[in-house]
């Protein structure tokens, strides 16, 4: 059984070749990294590297109808499945043992913890060794992998970011990449203090994205009292944007029953959003708040944004009105 450390698969991931090598890829590693998954097999994707169509196959269809869809085919047409993190499905003896010795007709990828036990992989399959921190040099490998056309400016703010740091979860990298694709390379110098923030400010960050989506009108406050002036405007107009459509498609695609990409999309909003708090909000409510934000971000570029994240906060937690709700900021 091939085994693959993590600096030779971000060189070997973009070859077709590789992806056509074997029927079964195990990603092995002491966390499940969702973010970096789901921009390798986009990026996949979209660049046509994997030997057939994507489909993500997890949770309930893997406890229940695996066969049909893993030993079938219609009219030849074969697809690479995404399984997940199987960590989920520990007490499934007779599906992991399936999965472990998979010699079908498509392929299929997924993820196990280092120290998932009674798990034999097939000699056949690859194995794929992930790292849950990377150095500089790892992260402009997935920089290319995924954002090839990544200005070397943005690129180069990277060894501002890990001076210091031996290296960096994973995750965060991603998150990272998200960012520089949003700031105008013009904006770039004057973003550093805040970007470089983000890997510190992670659980506060998450409080305040908790309190908002709960509508924890005095929690959130609180919180903003605190890390507001840490961060300029920008940032929160980048930071809440993401968040609204997040959350937006996380409901779209709850609505479509699509359960998958919903847990997808999700990721970054708490996870009492996806569990129950997605009910409180109507898709209209979140393209609003979307519309907002982006008057805000026209607001601040043309250098006119008084007060505007305030009343932006004040119109979603107690809007004065339904006409005042209604308005853009």
């Amino acid at each position: 059984m091939p085994v693959i450390n993590f600096k030779n698969f971000l060189q070997s991931s973009s070859s077709e070749d590789f992806w056509k090598s074997s029927k079964i890829f195990c990603f092995k590693g002491s966390a499940f990294c969702s973010l970096f998954f789901n921009k390798l097999f986009d990026s996949l994707e979209s660049s046509q590297k994997l030997p057939y169509s994507k489909k993500s196959l997890l949770s309930d269809n893997l406890k229940n109808d695996y066969h049909s869809y893993l030993e079938q085919s219609i009219l030849g047409n074969y697809n690479f499945y995404w399984l997940g993190n199987l960590s989920e499905q520990s007490k499934n003896t007779k599906l992991l043992n399936y999965i472990s010795n998979y010699d079908g007709l498509h392929t299929i990828a997924f993820f196990v913890p280092s120290d998932f036990k009674n798990f034999k992989l097939s000699t056949s399959a690859v194995q794929i060794e992930i790292d849950s921190s990377i150095n500089i040099e790892d992260a402009k490998k997935i920089i290319a992998l995924f954002s090839p056309k990544m200005p070397d400016k943005k690129i180069a703010m990277l060894g501002k970011v890990f001076y210091g740091r031996n290296d960096i979860d994973i995750d965060s990298v991603c998150m990272l990449i998200n960012y520089f694709e949003l700031i105008n390379i013009n904006a770039l110098d004057d973003s550093y203090s805040y970007i470089s923030k983000i890997f510190g400010a992670q659980p506060i960050l998450s409080q305040l994205s908790n309190a908002f989506w709960t509508k924890n009108t005095k929690d959130f406050f609180n919180i903003w009292q605190k890390i507001e002036s840490s961060y300029p405007e920008v940032f929160w107009v980048i930071f809440w944007s993401e968040q609204v459509w997040k959350a937006y498609h996380t409901i779209l695609f709850l609505n479509q029953k699509n359960f998958v990409k919903a847990k997808q999309i999700s990721y970054g909003l708490p996870f009492s959003f996806i569990n129950k708090d997605f009910k409180n909000f109507r898709l209209t409510d979140l393209a609003r708040l979307y519309e907002n934000l982006y008057d805000i971000d026209f607001a601040i570029k043309k250098g006119s944004s008084f007060y505007s994240l305030d009343l932006f906060y004040l119109s979603y937690f107690k809007p004065i009105s339904d006409k005042y709700s209604n308005c853009r900021i």
